[in-house]
């Protein structure tokens, strides 16, 4: 914990030198936890770099705020991750209110190319499209 004041709780982390399935990488990050009556805020941003099992150079960054309260969850954010030059951005923009599926959309950018793009329209349908492809998944929501 870096603070408190105001009912907002500062945070933050390091890691050098960690291990994970042969990679070897540094990680940081830093949050702020926000309260403010019924209404709680977490906004982060973290990095990842190092090197990859087989020598390829990778870096991971995301920065994205969650908002939450006895009602609705919201999560608004982007994840980039780069090995050697190439580069697979995800971002989301979705909410879940109490009794009803999710709203919003989810849009990868992949290593090799092309964009995958998820809609949340409030049902429990999800379409897709990629490229010149598209269709639909159904997932279990439950409803009010």
């Amino acid at each position: 914990v870096t603070s408190i004041v105001d009912n907002v709780v500062g945070l933050s982390a390091t890691a050098t030198g960690f291990t994970s399935g042969g990679a070897e990488f540094d990680f940081s990050a830093a949050a702020t936890y926000t309260a403010d009556g019924a209404n709680s805020t977490l906004q982060v941003a973290s990095e990842a770099t190092g090197e990859g099992v087989r020598g390829s150079e990778f870096t991971r960054t995301g920065d994205y705020i969650a908002t939450w309260n006895q009602d609705c969850v919201t999560l608004d954010g982007t994840w980039e991750f780069t090995v050697d030059e190439a580069t697979r951005e995800t971002t989301i923009d979705i909410e879940r209110c109490a009794d009803t599926c999710p709203t919003g959309t989810i849009h990868i950018a992949m290593l090799s190319g092309g964009t995958l793009h998820f809609e949340f329209d409030g049902s429990s349908t999800v379409t897709w499209s990629l490229g010149g492809r598209s269709g639909s998944i159904e997932f279990v929501c439950l409803e009010g």
